[in-house]
């Protein structure tokens, strides 16, 4: 039993955060309100675990839960939703 709990706390210790962080650049951010509607949109999403917006730097920053897969593609038709525009995305 020992072994067993020594075994998995080495495979848990060993596993790595899964967690993506993606970086967009959205072209019309211009006031906190522009920031708090896109945040909401993200939010709604189950592979979100935070999202932040820099207004002044015209950045949306998103970290997905765990191994969660959002694709470009959704992140570029949730910024066009919320009217903005979505022209960089990169991941980290």
């Amino acid at each position: 039993m020992r072994r067993l709990l020594f075994v998995s706390a080495i495979t848990l210790l060993a596993t790595p955060a899964l967690a993506d962080v993606i970086t967009v650049k959205t072209d019309g951010l211009v006031c906190a309100y522009c920031a708090q509607g896109i945040e909401d949109l993200f939010y709604e999403q189950d592979e979100v675990k935070n999202v932040t917006v820099d207004v002044d730097k015209g950045l949306t920053i998103i970290t997905t839960n765990g191994n969660a897969d959002l694709s470009d593609e959704q992140i570029s038709k949730l910024i066009d939703s919320a009217g903005y525009k979505a022209r960089a995305i990169t991941r980290r």
